[in-house]
């Protein structure tokens, strides 16, 4: 499990792209980390790429993260966050749907340029 994070070139969003497992202690470590430098630079977009990266939690784990962590984390509820992940890869659909209903603004994109597109507008 590792992460690496920047702010691109253009520096409207920070991007941190996450290989390995994903559990919830490791989501929150990267998410804590990724709204700090967000916060340093006054930004409130983000761009997780996920590809290759599978959440291993359960259904159970992804709904706590979504209603105690993320609150707990003061993630701000006016940022976005565009997730990029594999075609074939549905294990983050349910945190999609859980971050949603708990009134955060989180897109699942398999196209990089759309999600670079959907934060941008």
């Amino acid at each position: 499990m590792h992460y690496h994070m920047d702010i691109p070139d253009h520096g409207t969003y920070v991007r941190v792209i996450v290989t390995g497992n994903i559990t919830r202690e490791f989501a929150g470590r990267y998410s804590v980390a990724s709204k700090a430098l967000a916060d340093q630079h006054g930004l409130k977009r983000f761009l997780f790429d996920l590809r290759g990266a599978r959440n291993v939690e359960s259904t159970i784990q992804n709904y706590q993260y979504a209603y105690t962590d993320m609150p707990r984390f003061e993630l701000d509820r006016l940022s976005r966050a565009a997730i990029i992940r594999d075609v074939d890869d549905h294990s983050h659909d349910f945190i999609e749907l859980v971050a949603r209903n708990a009134g955060y603004n989180v897109r699942i994109f398999v196209s990089e340029d759309t999600a670079i597109a959907w934060l941008q507008e």
